[in-house]
Formats: structure tokens, C-alpha cells, sequence
């Protein structure tokens, strides 16, 4: 993948054979046309691509981000696309770069929040089984974890289970 075919290597002699395989394709994102390629190749495109065509494609490739059906791999998808925006844009601000985004719209969606929601449960209960593999009581994992007493009693139990 080059950013643009300027940019190929021109010897290739000792990797030719494998060039001429099927096994290699190349790609020059200059040449791409937006929507072309895959969500990958578009967010690297967004690295290389002047800021201008970056701002006029970004809503694009989050479209693409919000087809993908697991939540929490979108979640991430999204906030890896932010943080590419934040080193492009140095001068936006986080709010600026979400309305750029239209990610504050994401965020709101019942699927980000449930999403958001199961991953801090899911550090909560490895925070809680860490804490009571340490022999910390139930009542103080419960108040830091904010986990039910239920579920952090079903947690001890599994724990002795082992």
C-alpha cells in the first residue's frame, strides 16, 4: 500500500516473483476513488490524504464504521478514527473533531451505551475477581466495583470453584 505510485520502491528485482503473484495486490490510495476500498483502507487513506479530502470524506467512513455489527469492535473503530482526527487536526478541539464526526449523534445511540455499559462491567468483574482472588471482602469489592452483592458472591463462588 503506497500512498501514492511515486512512492513504490523501483527496485524490486529481488522481490519480483512474489510481486507477480497473486498473493500481492497494490494499492495507491491516491488513486482510489472515496468508498472504494475497505474501512481499513480508508482510515489509512485518512492518514496520508490532504486535510481537505479528509473533512470530505470522514462522514463517509464512519457510515462504513456504523455497518459493523458488533458493537463494541464499532465503539473502538470509532474512537480509533478520532484519535487519527486528533493527530491530523492538532488544532481542533475533541468536541470539534466529534461534530466533524458526527460521533456526539453515535455516542447517543442506544447500541454505543450499551456497548460503553458492557465493557465497563466486563473490567468491573476483572477488577472484583482480582480483589477477592486478593481475600478482600465482599462488601468492600461490592462498593468499589458497584457490583450487586448477587453478583459478587456468584464471583467468590466461581473463584473457590477453581
Amino acid at each position: 500500500m503506497f500512498a501514492k505510485r511515486s512512492l513504490e520502491p523501483i527496485d524490486t528485482v529481488n522481490y519480483q516473483p512474489l510481486l507477480d503473484s497473486p498473493y500481492v495486490q497494490r494499492l495507491y490510495l491516491d488513486e482510489l476513488e472515496a468508498g472504494d476500498g475497505t474501512l481499513g483502507v480508508e482510515m489509512v487513506k485518512m492518514v496520508v490524504e490532504p486535510e481537505e479530502d479528509t473533512k470530505q470524506n470522514i462522514r463517509q467512513v464512519v457510515a462504513q464504521a456504523q455497518q459493523i455489527p458488533d458493537a463494541t469492535l464499532r465503539r473502538e473503530i470509532v474512537e480509533l478514527i478520532e484519535v487519527i482526527l486528533l493527530y491530523k487536526f492538532p488544532r481542533l478541539s475533541r468536541e470539534e473533531i466529534e461534530a466533524m464526526l458526527g460521533v456526539s449523534d453515535i455516542k447517543q445511540t442506544k447500541v454505543y451505551q450499551e456497548a460503553l455499559e458492557e465493557g465497563r462491567l466486563e473490567r468491573s468483574i476483572e477488577v472484583a475477581t482480582e480483589m477477592l482472588t486478593h481475600g478482600m471482602s465482599v462488601e468492600l469489592v461490592q462498593q468499589m466495583t458497584k457490583l450487586s452483592r448477587k453478583a459478587v458472591l456468584e464471583l467468590q463462588e466461581s473463584i473457590a470453584g477453581r
